[in-house]
């Protein structure tokens, strides 16, 4: 794909060159700009060849469209790099999570509500965290656009503590 951009590359650039040398009568005319505002003295230019205001025009449009590519990339960046630092947020909080899931397995029967009560707690703390960082703004946002929490996570039933009268 790599060679076929290229032959086209050069394909242009050749109707480029022949454009300008079947051309070069026209575009070597010369060309006086004029500014003529109600406020200021009428301002006029050297005269310059037509093609040279073509370049300079070409060359104009290609920095801006440069400097709007480079804006839009370098805000891009910036949304990737928060959206990596969030993943590993949740990932660390996933992989205590667990951790706390496996100290609960291997707890005593008796010491087994009070642990699990406390990594709720903790879960429902780092969730309200979450929401609290994202913002108030972000979250009506979402809601008026979906009918949903911007950070809805699966209900807490399956925290809930099951009590053994009910088995």
């Amino acid at each position: 794909m790599r060679y076929v951009k290229v032959l086209i590359l050069a394909l242009f650039f050749f109707l480029c060159l022949v454009f300008l040398f079947q051309n070069q009568n026209v575009l070597s005319q010369k060309l006086t700009l004029e500014l003529n505002l109600l406020a200021i003295p009428k301002m006029t230019s050297i005269e310059l060849p037509f093609y040279f205001i073509i370049l300079v025009s070409f060359l104009a449009g290609c920095v801006m469209a440069l400097l709007l590519l480079l804006w839009d990339r370098m805000r891009l960046s910036a949304h990737i790099l928060q959206q990596t630092w969030r993943i590993s947020n949740l990932e660390n909080e996933n992989h205590k999570l667990v951790e706390d899931m496996g100290k609960l397995a291997n707890a005593d029967e008796d010491d087994r509500p009070s642990m699990f009560a406390r990594i709720k707690a903790q879960y429902l703390k780092a969730r309200e965290d979450r929401k609290a960082k994202k913002g108030h703004r972000a979250a009506a946002k979402a809601t008026q656009e979906t009918g949903a929490p911007a950070d809805s996570a699966p209900s807490d039933s399956s925290f809930e503590q099951e009590n053994p009268q009910q088995r």
